[in-house]
């Protein structure tokens, strides 16, 4: 039984050393993944985000990184969505393992269609799905009042 345990410990610290980690800021604060934020209506913010690939050889490229917002996919245009994306995300590779993206976008009316959801509850959800190693895959709530 002890074997066992053993063996479970690590087969999941090893996979663990294989996740891509990522870091968010909004508007310079740290932003914890689960963590609810309030924002105000029409107030504009930016998201900013540093990946590193623990495993240093991932090929899924950063570009690959979905954005889901309310389970819909968040881009540029899509002005209907509770939070409307200022411009494209653009990601920067600052070495082989580490890329950094900044994203600015403005929170929609919290009684508007496109706030679906309680309250003008808003989901964003962070999807990195890579065949190879454990991937990526975290959510952020957002209330908009």
């Amino acid at each position: 039984m002890k074997r066992l345990t053993g063996l479970i410990v690590y087969l999941s610290l090893g996979l663990s050393l294989f996740a891509c980690e990522m870091t968010f800021m909004l508007d310079g604060s740290r932003l914890v993944p689960g963590q609810s934020v309030v924002l105000t209506a029409g107030s504009t913010h930016v998201l900013s985000i540093v990946f590193a690939e623990d495993h240093g050889n991932c090929t899924l490229l950063p570009e690959k990184t979905v954005f889901l917002l309310n389970d819909e996919k968040w881009k540029e245009g899509k002005d209907y969505l509770p939070l409307v994306l200022k411009s494209p995300v653009v990601w920067k590779s600052v070495s082989s393992t580490r890329h950094e993206t900044s994203i600015s976008f403005t929170a929609g009316s919290a009684g508007s269609a496109g706030s679906a959801g309680p309250a003008g509850s808003v989901v964003l959800e962070v999807i990195r799905d890579c065949d190879k190693k454990a991937g990526y895959d975290e959510k952020f709530m957002f209330v908009i009042k």
